[in-house]
């Protein structure tokens, strides 16, 4: 999928055909980790490791904020 990763990017920046992303690249729904593979592509390793680092802090939190 990294092949394809500018074309997805132009398709989804593109107001008229965003809402078909999908549907040319179907795989996004069933393959897990492509969302992920595209974030960092667009953003980083760093980045990425904030979003999973704050994942991880939301995780542990709910208990306690549930109470």
């Amino acid at each position: 999928m990294r092949a394809t990763f500018q074309s997805r990017q132009t398709l989804v920046q593109d107001q008229e055909k965003s809402s078909t992303d999908l549907d040319v690249f179907p795989c996004f729904l069933d393959i897990p980790g492509l969302i992920d593979q595209d974030f960092t592509m667009m953003f980083g390793e760093d980045a990425t490791g904030r979003c999973q680092a704050l994942r991880t802090f939301k995780l542990q939190s709910l208990p306690f904020a549930t109470r």
